[in-house]
């Protein structure tokens, strides 16, 4: 309990800081959003009235404030593409996210389980060092085995440049021709 007390503490700075950094990254976009909105031909006084509304004619000061109003009221504004809330629009898509990231995680589960029992019942053979040698080199997206921080790109060359100062050579590799792997 104290853990998950502890957590939650130390999520409010962080929730301050990407809100913050959210409010900083929207003020530093070129260009005005009003005209973006209304386009080139707008009347000065329906340009007025929407800086008005979005609290655009105040200072930044201000602007922040109610920013943070507005969000901590649950209000995440309205979509300018979409003419709809974007509050709306997340629980809209919230079901097909949910599926995707259920489907996903069932699916790692099918695979991983039964790798990690074959790779636990037939300990230190081929079986169990090739599963490890898998799961070492292609799927984490930490530094593996002293490869620099540009190994994802670094793994989807190796199978057509041949072997790499990191990386094995891969099973299509040994399967290939020796002139295919130029």
């Amino acid at each position: 309990m104290r853990s998950i007390l502890t957590r939650l503490v130390l999520t409010i700075p962080v929730v301050w800081l990407v809100v913050s950094l959210v409010f900083v990254l929207i003020h530093l976009v070129p260009g005005d959003p009003i005209l973006q909105m209304l386009g080139d031909g707008a009347a000065p006084a329906d340009i007025d009235a929407l800086r008005h509304q979005y609290h655009l004619d105040e200072s930044l000061s201000q602007q922040y404030l109610h920013y943070w109003a507005a969000v901590l009221h649950g209000n995440l504004g309205m979509s300018i593409r979409l003419h709809d809330s974007v509050g709306h629009l997340i629980a809209m898509r919230y079901p097909y996210t949910l599926a995707l990231t259920m489907t996903a995680l069932g699916l790692g589960l099918a695979l991983s389980l039964p790798a990690g029992i074959l790779a636990a019942v037939r300990r230190g053979r081929f079986l169990d060092q090739a599963l490890s040698v898998r799961s070492s080199f292609w799927s984490s997206p930490l530094n593996s085995a002293g490869c620099p921080s540009r190994a994802p790109a670094l793994r989807e060359q190796a199978p057509s440049s041949g072997r790499t100062w990191c990386f094995p050579p891969s099973p299509w590799e040994l399967l290939s021709p020796p002139f295919s792997r130029v």
